[in-house]
């Protein structure tokens, strides 16, 4: 009748407030059974003083080739994590008219991963299919994708053909199952698109009734007027928007509070407005977000012969920059790519001091023998404003981070913990603050970021649902990933369950890879 039973757990279904103690039978992937006691010849799992929780899904991830650099994805599984959605912050590795294609692989990573660069959703998942997973995957589409092949790297407005022709490749690929539309509008080449572009894109998102998701234009000193640009998109398109990765950088540290305050204000007026946080101070981008905007137009080549032609102009854009006011030793470099060893896990002051060249100089040199591919920390937030977003029980729990693996000779540098550690640390954090109960931690790692980005058959134990499950104990769950030493396992996650399957046993990995790709045409 089963072939898998759970015994004697505390189950937390992620809905609501509830909390009981029970067996939950589990048959051809999905949940058929859940009641005080199961009687089963199947597979049982005696998961008895341990939360029987749904898998945790993460809604914004760059984990968008991750499953094909390492098939394991530990550093998600051993922290209960089931689904990622990548296709994050205006990146993708798809979609693309066919005069665009190479302009939309020079987008992306060097070879070999750009090989995996796709016209369209389903090249992609053809691409991909006989790759083993071990967890879930699921993508919106980038605007960025969209943006380079159509119009190109150029700080241009896109014209109506331009626009329309965006616009039917979006609405294809949300046909073909994307669960909604990236922004990046910090990055280029989506910081080149105007307010009109973004509204007219989030129209044919309301018609597919999914979701906008956007890096904001601004998250420091202008962080305000960035929101302010988001809830006018919803508020013309009558699209549901939300906001990644929320946050209070330099410029309006401590004022999260009517951050909030304009976000609800917003939902009364009728706008679906909503948001995400990964519970660190610290963010994580390329060294190139420190440049002047005018600095990326039109891609890395011609920012490269910048460097060369008009270096004293960077310079000042540079030392004229947010970036450079909050202080550039809240920089810290993650690695230069075999460049400069010395300088990995240094903050730029430091590396500066060591080459005896100004700070700003420092950036060019590093970005300029690095093909403008330097991946930082940036510890540009305070602790008050995280917490105060933290405990809205309407904020979902997100990593920002990349599904990696746990051998160091597998990883570049010494990558942000939120990597290895974000929903463990929640957890903790919210156990040691008392900033909610644990049903209600739970719920926003689950059901709802299920219900934002519109996955109606997971997130929550619920008979029918698919069985993502992740299983742990609440007394010693807990991030160990640190800043100094972020390749580490979380503590405290026992089993973790997709589709059906046990990917990991008692803290082991197993041999199965049940991963799926999941599609949303609804």
């Amino acid at each position: 009748m089963f072939d898998l039973v759970l015994k004697g757990g505390t189950i937390i279904t992620g809905l609501n407030n509830e909390r009981f103690t029970g067996d939950i039978g589990i048959k051809d992937q999905k949940i058929t059974k859940i009641s005080n006691h199961i009687k089963s010849d199947a597979t049982t799992l005696d998961v008895k003083g341990l939360i029987v929780a749904p898998g945790f899904i993460d809604m914004h991830t760059h984990s968008d080739v991750s499953f094909i650099e390492d098939e394991l994805c530990e550093s998600k599984l051993y922290q209960g994590v089931t689904t990622e959605l990548v296709g994050c912050c205006g990146f993708s590795y798809y979609p693309s008219t066919e005069d665009g294609f190479d302009r939309l692989k020079s987008y992306l990573s060097d070879e070999p991963m750009n090989s995996y660069a796709s016209g369209s959703l389903k090249s992609f998942v053809a691409k991909t299919k006989e790759l083993y997973k071990t967890i879930n995957w699921a993508t919106y589409i980038g605007h960025g994708a969209l943006r380079v092949s159509v119009v190109g790297y150029d700080d241009v407005l896109a014209s109506d053909v331009q626009l329309e022709e965006m616009k039917v490749l979006l609405d294809r690929e949300l046909t073909s199952g994307a669960f909604g539309l990236s922004l990046g509008v910090a990055y280029a080449p989506g910081m080149f698109a105007d307010s009109h572009e973004y509204i007219e894109l989030a129209k044919i998102v309301k018609k597919h009734n999914k979701i906008v998701t956007s890096h904001i234009r601004n998250e420091n000193d202008h962080v305000f007027e960035a929101v302010e640009e988001l809830i006018e998109i919803g508020r013309q398109s009558k699209a549901h928007v939300h906001i990644s990765h929320m946050k209070l950088g330099y410029g309006n540290w401590y004022k999260a509070k009517a951050l909030l305050e304009l976000i609800d204000a917003a939902r009364f007026e009728g706008i679906n407005i909503t948001f995400e946080q990964y519970p660190y101070e610290a963010s994580a981008t390329g060294l190139s977000a420190v440049l002047p905007n005018w600095v990326h137009d039109g891609g890395i080549e011609k920012m490269l012969n910048r460097f060369a032609t008009i270096r004293d102009d960077v310079i000042k854009g540079i030392e004229s920059s947010n970036s450079f006011k909050m202080g550039l030793d809240r920089v810290l470099v993650v690695s230069t790519n075999g460049f400069l060893p010395e300088a990995d896990g240094k903050n730029i002051r430091e590396i500066s001091e060591m080459l005896e060249k100004s700070e700003a100089e420092t950036v060019i040199y590093l970005l300029e023998h690095t093909n403008c591919s330097v991946p930082t920390i940036r510890f540009t937030m305070e602790e008050q404003d995280i917490l105060e977003i933290m405990k809205r029980e309407d904020c979902a729990v997100i990593s920002d981070g990349s599904a990696l693996s746990l051998e160091y000779q597998k990883v570049m540098g010494m990558p942000h913990p939120r990597n290895y550690g974000t929903f463990p640390r929640f957890l903790k954090l919210n156990r040691s603050l008392n900033l909610m109960s644990l049903e209600n931690a739970i719920q926003k790692m689950t059901s709802l970021p299920a219900k934002y980005i519109g996955l109606k058959d997971r997130g929550s134990l619920v008979v029918g649902q698919y069985a993502d499950i992740t299983v742990f104990d609440e007394k010693t769950i807990e991030d160990v990933a640190t800043f100094q030493n972020s390749i580490q396992k979380s503590k405290g996650i026992k089993y973790v369950i997709v589709n059906g399957k046990v990917v990991i046993s008692s803290g082991r990995l197993t041999n199965e890879r049940p991963g799926e790709m999941l599609l949303n045409t609804q």
